[in-house]
């Protein structure tokens, strides 16, 4: 267990909204994943596409998670609300499994293409794949609550 796992958690809202902001690379390659999955039809033409962006998101979310926990959550706050910090570790706690599951899927994917199992390739991987995507976003959409309360309400400032 971490020497935090205890401790009292906050975010650096301002930071955390700013990697949200500019990590366009992060969101694009989400958005061609989720139309790539969307398209059946044409999977078997972009089977190739769909291990190459994998691999890609794979990369994206480890520096996009490193740099959130190590820039816009933070132990120890001054003051903090008993709910907004719940939420911050429970959010921070899924960036583990979240990339870990990502991870899996482009190993996965990987392996059906040297394999040339283009069926499970084109067809069983990519429910995994929205599957995952929804995680994904709810994840972040969490994240995005969290700053929205701090930034916000913590000032008064939300209807």
């Amino acid at each position: 267990m971490s020497e935090f796992a205890n401790r009292p958690l906050t975010i650096n809202a301002a930071f955390l909204q700013e990697l949200k902001e500019v990590n366009q690379e992060l969101w694009q390659l989400i958005e061609s994943l989720r139309t790539l999955c969307g398209e059946p039809m044409s999977m078997r033409q972009h089977s190739r596409t769909l291990v190459d962006l994998l691999s890609r998101l794979r990369d994206q979310l480890a520096m996009h998670f490193s740099l959130e926990e190590a820039y816009g959550y933070f132990h120890n706050p001054v003051e903090v609300e008993a709910a907004l910090a719940e939420t911050a570790r429970r959010l921070r706690a899924e960036h583990s499994p979240l990339y870990l599951r990502c991870s899996q899927l482009a190993d996965h994917a990987e392996n059906l293409w040297r394999e040339r199992d283009e069926a499970a390739l084109t067809t069983v991987l990519p429910v995994g794949v929205d599957e995952f995507l929804v995680e994904l976003k709810r994840h972040e959409n969490g994240e995005s609550e969290l700053i929205y309360r701090q930034l916000y309400e913590s000032i008064g400032v939300a209807d």
